[in-house]
């Protein structure tokens, strides 16, 4: 038996360990375009004469004599070993100390939460100096369903700027609930997206088990089965403790809405992203609304949206896709039009329960209207619901869906045909034989590319292009269940962590190895007005003083880059 269509479980496992941990300190609510700081920074406060009267050597203070060991030019007091320790604690907390100050260079700065190598070692930053640096790092995130919002929750638990947008009126995407209202002043409330999900990925079940402990998620302890429309009779009972089916509390839109939430993180809905174009010399972003407000620039972006870069979006909006294409040739053929499913949902609220129907959910069978049927009032945390009433969520098949969406177009569609395709739903479901009374409530509800038909980038779980600092993250990419789009944003956000992790060792060493030289050189020519040097000797000093020229050059590159 089936469980449902958007619930499947995954068939890989991942090797690689979750990056949700938190480090202490995120940049709550950073602005996208706000001054950063850095390593750069660090190195265009400090001070640059070798003899401007810095402090004993002491420990995570850089002096001229430490520098000088660690660099091999004086003999150190302590083991190699322990030099390096030494240093590389200074240069962390010098560079820690300096972040902490707003930046005098308008200009991008290195994130310091990667490990690096010390001595052939891996060593970890402190928890301080990572957030420091990761707080530099802007990230888009465009969509605000589960893929997005849990991309946007560990990038933030790790003290990187998020800047989540979102075209409805709150977070959810597929995983939405819908808030209706009746004549007579009733709320109603129903899970139209994706009913549940199941879970049978490691990685996956660490988060849903923190999501439970926080109360965001429960189980629901549901029969489901199978009702064969031609023999008018129930099949296939699920057994009890199959798979266990979690929903979100109050509704599935809790577990978006609490994410989108967390520090770290400024959710803006109700914006569509109308382009998107990638700034050469800048490395970066620059986002605008369908609307043309520009939304500024960011270091790197995570679409969830199937549609960014699919000619469905011109069918819809009347605007040409966001992404270019010709930016992403190597993506193009992967990412232009994902062929996806659609689906019409069925809310109906019933004054007593449907007595004849002995399960919470079940599939259909030989029916050309309904693929599942399943009671929401009967999941946990619904308090909402009106006493002695029942309400309904039916999904219709695909093909009922795409035959209807060819007659009345891409568009949002009407009222009228809204209310045509609520009545054939409910005419088929009254028609099963189950003693189905008329509704106290109606209503149709259209998902035009719901559920993707593919899984587009296989075991990776995100299209990643590291030059452009783009992941595309969401079901499509894993596989067609909320569990597959979890997965895939947490790829995503491993994907920029660990960019962000080697942009930062790259630059940490280049710091260490710029100090150390810029203050050995001056050591160097006092000794020279002491002693004879010797030709050999002053064409060693010429290299060292070009070696720190090419150094330099490589830093106001990076800089610019």
């Amino acid at each position: 038996m089936g469980y449902g269509p958007y619930t499947g479980t995954l068939l890989s496992q991942s090797t690689s360990s979750p990056p949700h941990a938190a480090a202490a300190g995120p940049a709550a609510g950073a602005a996208p375009n706000s001054g950063r700081s850095g390593p750069r920074a660090a190195a265009a406060s400090s001070s640059n004469d070798p003899d401007d009267g810095a402090p004993a050597t002491s420990k995570g203070t850089i002096t001229r004599t430490t520098l000088l060991c660690w660099a091999g030019w004086r003999r150190p007091q302590k083991s190699e070993g322990s030099m390096r320790r030494h240093v590389d604690a200074a240069a962390r907390n010098l560079c820690t100390a300096e972040a902490a100050k707003p930046s005098r260079l308008d200009r991008k700065s290195s994130p310091l939460s990667a490990p690096h190598l010390v001595a052939g070692k891996p060593r970890t930053m402190s928890a301080a100096a990572a957030a420091a640096a990761a707080s530099a790092a802007n990230v888009a995130v465009i969509g605000g369903g589960i893929s997005g919002a849990v991309c946007a929750s560990l990038l933030a638990a790790r003290g990187v700027a998020v800047t989540l947008f979102d075209s409805g009126r709150g977070a959810g995407g597929r995983m939405a609930q819908r808030r209706e209202v009746m004549e007579d002043g009733t709320e109603l409330r129903f899970d139209h997206g994706a009913p549940y999900f199941t879970v049978s990925n490691d990685e996956v079940a660490r988060v849903v088990s923190g999501w439970e402990a926080r109360g965001l998620v429960a189980e629901w302890k549901a029969m489901f089965a199978c009702f064969d429309r031609e023999a008018g009779k129930f099949t296939d009972f699920e057994k009890e403790g199959t798979d266990k089916k979690y929903v979100g509390v109050p509704g599935m839109n809790s577990i978006c809405k609490s994410l989108c939430l967390e520090d770290g993180v400024v959710a803006k809905f109700g914006v569509t992203i109308g382009r998107m174009d990638w700034i050469q010399d800048r490395s970066s972003w620059l986002l605008a609304s369908l609307d043309g407000r520009d939304l500024g620039h960011f270091d790197y972006v995570v679409a969830t949206d199937k549609n960014i870069a699919s000619p469905r979006f011109s069918g819809l909006t009347g605007r040409p896709p966001p992404l270019d294409l010709s930016l992403l040739p190597q993506l193009s053929m992967m990412i232009q039009d994902i062929p996806v499913r659609p689906c019409f949902a069925l809310m109906l609220a019933f004054s007593e329960p449907l007595t004849k129907v002995p399960v919470q959910g079940f599939s259909f069978n030989n029916s050309d209207y309904l693929s599942w049927a399943f009671c929401d009032s009967s999941k946990p945390g619904r308090a909402h619901v009106p006493l002695n009433s029942q309400s309904w969520v039916l999904h219709s098949t695909a093909e009922y869906a795409s035959k209807v969406i060819n007659n009345i177009g891409p568009r949002k569609p009407s009222a009228d045909a809204l209310a045509k395709v609520a009545e054939e739903l409910l005419k088929e479901f009254q028609a099963t034989g189950l003693n189905i009374p008329q509704p106290i409530f109606m209503k149709a509800h259209r998902w035009g590319s719901a559920f993707p038909a593919v899984a587009i980038s296989g075991d990776d779980k995100c299209v990643w292009d590291k030059s452009m600092k783009l992941a595309i993250c969401g079901d499509f990419c894993a596989s067609p269940s909320v569990e597959g789009a979890v997965l895939s944003g947490m790829r995503g956000a491993s994907k920029i962590l660990g960019l962000v992790n080697s942009h930062y060792y790259l630059e940490l060493e280049m710091f260490k190895a710029i100090v150390s030289l810029h203050i050995m050189v001056p050591h160097l020519q006092q000794k020279q007005s002491q002693i004879r040097v010797r030709p050999a000797q002053n064409l060693s000093l010429r290299c060292v003083k070009g070696v720190i020229s090419i150094l330099l050059l490589c830093w106001a590159y990076s800089y610019h880059y």
